[in-house]
Parts: structure tokens; sequence; C-alpha cells
């Protein structure tokens, strides 16, 4: 074979990179498959770079087919990233339907900007708010917003990580308890909130790592569980998944909720710096609502100090007697990136 005919460092990258991006959609196979689906985003950005410079130095083959590997993972992730639909708040006005807010913040266990998430919740005004890693630091911090939101549902974990919360300055429908509301401890917490009268069921979830780590066992108890424990009307949380996972499609098939879109990217390494997040990070902090919810906007929040992104959640309540003609399982496209 020729010189010029041999496999170059690129060619060889590229070919492997195109095919870590394939497996990536095998996640139903393998949850370490779902793993690498994660990624599918990055790869096929850097994909895209390494076809452009296959293509330069005319290595048409090799160039072409990581083009096309790398537009078939941009195209599937371009719906969940999403673009902004207009309408939805204009309607809920005419309809006269009061407008709630719902802020999502993973804390980040070991914070040491605290001032910055008691300013983000301050400025957010939500009117319920859940979170994740409430170790036993955050749980003394709270106790500064108590007066704002004197419903508290904080629960345990066995681990110095900490576990969810559900905080609301609206009243819960009912008695409250970890013991009842904590089904699953240091992954999720359930409350009923009363908004106006219509009691709706809140969830704020954890998931853990993806495989090798214990997130498919986490997934198995959560199929597990019954209607009467998990049935949540709103969901929020690290699910340190990207929403074209498996993984997120096995909790929206779990819970019959929908998907809010177009969110953007919501992680990366505190090590990194937080203004890199909506360029290089991931889509793992997720929103999903169900046919008592009416989604109006969902985007990100100025940084709060911690490796995730604060989301904010503008929705209505449905009456009971409102018809909807969509499925029990929908995907939800509104949410812009708002990173100012």
């Amino acid at each position: 074979m020729a010189a010029g005919k041999r496999p170059s460092l690129t060619g060889i990258a590229a070919a492997t990179l195109a095919l870590l991006t394939l497996l990536g959609f095998g996640g139903r196979l393998h949850p370490a498959l779902d793993s690498l689906g994660h990624f599918r985003l990055q790869f096929g950005v850097l994909l895209l770079v390494f076809a452009v410079a296959l293509l330069a130095r005319r290595r048409w083959r090799t160039g072409l087919g990581s083009a096309a590997v790398a537009a078939l993972a941009l195209f599937t992730v371009a719906p969940h990233l999403g673009t902004p639909r207009i309408g939805a708040a204009q309607a809920t006005a005419e309809a006269q339907r009061p407008v709630y807010r719902l802020l999502q913040l993973n804390l980040r266990f070991d914070n040491d900007d605290q001032s910055g998430v008691l300013a983000t919740i301050a400025r957010a005004d939500a009117d319920v708010i859940t979170l994740q890693e409430v170790s036993a630091p955050w749980r003394e911090r709270l106790k500064l917003v108590a007066a704002r939101y004197p419903h508290q549902l904080v629960c345990g974990s066995a681990s110095r990580v900490g576990g969810p919360a559900i905080l609301s300055r609206r009243p819960f429908a009912g008695a409250v308890s970890p013991v009842t509301h904590c089904p699953i401890r240091g992954m999720l917490a359930v409350a009923p909130v009363d908004l106006g009268g219509r009691a709706i069921t809140v969830a704020s979830l954890h998931l853990g790592w993806p495989w090798p780590h214990r997130q498919p066992l986490q997934l198995d108890w959560l199929d597990a569980m019954d209607d009467g424990q998990f049935a949540p009307d709103l969901l929020a949380g690290d699910f340190n998944a990207a929403p074209w996972s498996e993984t997120a499609r096995r909790v929206r098939a779990r819970t019959r909720l929908g998907q809010v879109e177009g969110i953007g990217l919501t992680w990366l390494h505190h090590a990194l710096p937080a203004k890199l997040r909506p360029w290089i990070g991931l889509p793992i902090d997720q929103i999903m609502t169900g046919a008592a919810i009416e989604p109006l906007s969902a985007h990100t929040l100025p940084d709060a100090g911690s490796d995730h992104a604060p989301l904010l959640l503008e929705f209505s309540v449905l009456r009971s007697d409102t018809p909807r003609d969509d499925a029990p399982v929908r995907t939800v496209l509104l949410g812009q990136s708002n990173t100012r």
C-alpha cells in the first residue's frame, strides 16, 4: 500500500469516535452503551471537526463517513436541546389561570458559595423549589429561607452528599413526613403541594452516576414502586443522564410524564469556569410534567456557585375538566438556555 493511502491518525481517531457514537444508540441493549450515549452531543461535534479535517486532506471515504455519523448524532440531540415556543403564556393569560414557578437546583453538597444559592432563591421568587445534595451544612443554611418557604420536606441520606428536598411557600396538601414521603433514602422526595386549591404531586429526584455505577439499579427501584408511592405531576432533579438517554426514557415511561425540552446544557465540573457550561456542559438536569401541568417557559438561571445550573420553570395548573388532546407521555419543546 502506498504511503499516501495509509490510515492517518486523524482517520483512526475519527473511526474510533464514530464507533463510540454509534454504540451510544444502543442504550436499550446494555447500560454501558447508554453511558456512551450521554456524550452524543460532544461526540457529534468532535466528529464533525474530524470530518472537516479529513475532507480538507481529500480523505473522502473516511471524511464523508465521519460527517454522516456526526450529522446523525447532532440531528437526534437537536430536538432535545430545543428552541423557544411562544404563545403558551398568552393562552394562559386569556384563560385567567395563575402562573407558578418551580426552581430546580443541585446544590452541590460541598458548595462553598452558599450565598450565591440564597441569592438565586431570592431572585427566582419560586413557589416550589426542588433541591438535591442537601448535606448537613446545607440543612442549616436553608433555615435562613424558612420564613419564605415554611413548608419543607428534607430527606436524609446515608452519605455526606445529602438527600433531595422540596421547599414550598404554598402549603402541603396534608401531613408530610420523611417516613412516608422519602420513599428511597437519599434519592427521592415526593410531596403534595396545594396550588390555588388544586393539589399536585411534586417530586425531587437525584439519580446516581451511570453504569458502571448504580444508576441502573436505581431505575429498577423506581420501576418497582407503585403509583401510591410515586405518581408525580411535576418531577425535577439531577438525573445524571441526558434527555435522549435510555435512563430518561425509562423515567418518562415509569411516570408517564413529558420531557420539558430546550433547557440547555446544565452541568460542568466545578474545576472548570462556569461560563463554559453553556458550550461544553452536559444536559443532565431534567424537568418533566404531567397532564395536569401546562409548562409555559423553562430556562437556566445565572451561575449560583454549584456545578449545576439553576433551572426555572413557569407553569400553570389545568382545571380537572380541561380537555387535553395530547398523549399521556409527551414531549414539551418550550425552553431556552439563558445564562446571562
